[in-house]
């Protein structure tokens, strides 16, 4: 008898192991997110801030009292391996890329304003201005604010500027720390308020360069998901309450508008990004898996969204696969297998809105129901009609929560069985609801399975119960 329970105990650690690996697709049903709402300056500003909540979920840039009404903050923070510098700038992504910008059609001969700050160390913050001509820059400078280390009340500042001819458009950025030379330290801050144009030329307003006129976004991230940020403020990931398949959320994936007709695309990872590419990704060890989904896409002109899968070992690639979506209005199931000759230790997902190959801002991309076929044992084949149920978590301690595609509908019976078939649960519902919720406190910790049978079909799934 010892032997038996030995070898149980041994089976159920086994399989909570697989199980674990099994949720390389973690949050694949989209209902957990972090929505951190933040304000920007009106009228085409952007901030760093959707890349530092993406990073530490904190703020580096926020809206202070100024000269007269408001000014803006831009603080510098180190969080363990991350540097993130407060920015605040009129261009789309990169200000130094010189993209976007507002209209200029003066020359102006100086930028002024008013500026509070306190910059550690050797540290400097940066204003940076450039102008353009038909996409061409005209003229750009860098200045560095710095001093004896400390402002702390509002001063005028005046720096000179050298666009060669009358522009078009200008593009007007401020960072806390210098991000050219590099020396940022937490805490450098700085505080800008009543920007605007001099010079012997009719003056030229910079809108909203008061910084009086501020707007509240909000930035979606989904949970154990890792959102493509280039700081401009439009990541295109946001959370949907109305395009839903499974329970309450899906996620919405838009690439989004740049004037510089750059596709951006809306990109997330369970990996991480990193300046040379997405690496990492979740524990892995299964050779041959196929993961599973529901999507719609909504394409500009001939757009392509799509889903990469990516096993590594040890860092290096050992095998993937993909999938394309194309135009679909409706909820379509979609399946990806994968396989591997070599035992892999990481099991990366990219998901992207858009293809490299086309240039096509608001190609919109909803996907729900994401799961890897290993975390359940199906009865036969699943069909597009009968999507595997998610059941988590897995393994569970006092709850098991199942959710249901929208196929399971009407009448409901939900069965927990034991190792030797025999019923431990049972639960009926004349309508299914979107999500089960069984109370497993009364059972003993092994190995489950449950059975749902609906409109004459029926699926099954296992778990560990701890």
């Amino acid at each position: 008898m010892k032997w038996i329970m030995v070898l149980a105990l041994m089976l159920i650690i086994a399989l909570a192991s697989v199980t674990a690996y099994g949720q390389a697709c973690p949050n694949g049903d989209f209902e957990n997110w972090t929505i951190h709402p933040y304000r920007v300056p009106d009228s085409g500003w952007y901030t760093s801030n959707p890349a530092s909540i993406n990073a530490a979920d904190t703020l580096t840039v926020w809206m202070v009292p100024g000269i007269m009404g408001n000014a803006a903050h831009l603080q510098t923070t180190i969080i363990g391996i991350d540097t993130l510098t407060g920015m605040m700038g009129n261009s789309l992504g990169n200000p130094f890329g010189n993209r976007g910008g507002m209209p200029c059609t003066h020359r102006p001969d100086s930028i002024t304003g008013y500026y509070r700050y306190h910059l550690t160390g050797n540290d400097t913050a940066l204003l940076y201005v450039a102008f353009k001509k038909m996409g061409a820059v005209v003229g750009a400078d860098t200045f560095k604010i710095h001093g004896s280390g400390s402002l702390t009340a509002f001063g005028r500042f005046a720096y000179a500027v050298t666009p060669t001819v009358i522009p078009d458009t200008v593009i007007i950025a401020a960072w806390s720390s210098n991000v050219v030379h590099g020396g940022a330290q937490s805490g450098s801050w700085l505080e800008l308020d009543g920007l605007t144009f001099t010079g012997t030329d009719t003056p030229q307003v910079i809108t909203n360069g008061g910084l009086d006129a501020w707007i509240t976004d909000n930035y979606d991230k989904p949970t154990g998901w890792q959102v493509l940020q280039t700081g401009n403020g439009a990541s295109g990931i946001s959370q949907s309450s109305t395009v839903v398949h499974c329970n309450s959320y899906s996620i919405q994936m838009t690439t989004p508008a740049d004037v510089d007709h750059l596709n951006n695309k809306a990109i997330i990872t369970n990996g991480k990004f990193t300046p040379t590419g997405t690496t990492g990704g979740l524990p892995y060890t299964l050779t041959s898996d196929t993961i599973a989904g529901y999507y719609q896409y909504s394409p500009t002109g001939n757009d392509t969204g799509a889903l990469y899968i990516t096993l590594t070992l040890a860092g290096m690639w050992v095998a993937g696969n993909y999938t394309i979506f194309t135009t679909n209005a409706d909820w379509t199931y979609f399946e990806v297998p994968f396989s591997s000759l070599i035992t892999p230790d990481t099991l990366r997902l990219d998901l992207v809105s858009g293809s490299s190959f086309h240039e096509a801002p608001w190609s919109t991309l909803y996907l729900d129901c994401m799961q890897l076929k290993s975390t359940l044992s199906g009865v036969g084949e699943l069909s597009a009609a009968t999507a595997n149920p998610i059941a988590y978590p897995n393994p569970a301690i006092d709850e098991l929560h199942i959710a249901l595609p929208h196929a399971f509908a009407g009448n409901l019976q939900a069965t927990i069985y034991d190792v030797y078939g025999r019923t431990i649960i049972f639960q009926a519902y004349e309508s299914a609801p979107s999500t089960l919720s069984i109370d497993l406190g009364s059972l003993n910790a092994g190995i489950y399975c449950f059975g749902l049978i609906a409109n004459g079909t029926e699926v099954r799934g296992r778990f560990v119960k701890l």
